[in-house]
């Protein structure tokens, strides 16, 4: 096994999803905080796009929410300070900067949303046929 983390993420525009993704991710995460701050940044330069996409379309955004299912990559975005990350490498720290940054500006809110009830874990791992079919619904795909 080849120890990469796979980051999955799901937009969606008034309940339907509009853009999904399930990838690897391109570095090896020395932690599971590591490999969520890599799925929340990649999620945020997805969502950029799309909300630079529908305001040239007309429909301004407002705050756009980013979910995730790991607390303490939350904790570490919303309230780490730089003396508190004296272990970070280099890339996890533009990383953890420019996706804070974000956050502090009001563009962006991050959300908790259990394992249980996230719809992107259907793309992330493998699942029992009935917990797939849970994420499945949760992604309104049919």
């Amino acid at each position: 096994k080849d120890r990469v983390s796979v980051t999955g993420i799901i937009c969606f525009f008034y309940g339907v999803p509009i853009m999904w993704s399930s990838r690897k991710q391109d570095i090896v995460a020395y932690s599971s905080g590591h490999a969520e701050l890599a799925s929340t940044c990649f999620g945020i330069r997805v969502g950029l796009f799309i909300k630079d996409m529908l305001e040239g379309f007309g429909y301004p955004q407002g705050r756009v929410p980013i979910f995730s299912d790991s607390r303490s990559a939350m904790s570490w975005l919303l309230n780490c300070h730089d003396e508190d990350d004296n272990d970070l490498k280099k890339h996890m720290d533009i990383k953890w900067r420019w996706a804070r940054s974000y956050f502090t500006d009001g563009s962006f809110s991050l959300n908790y949303m259990p394992t249980s009830e996230m719809p992107a874990d259907a793309m992330t791992k493998a699942l029992t046929p009935e917990v797939f079919e849970k994420g499945r619904r949760r992604m309104n795909v049919w």
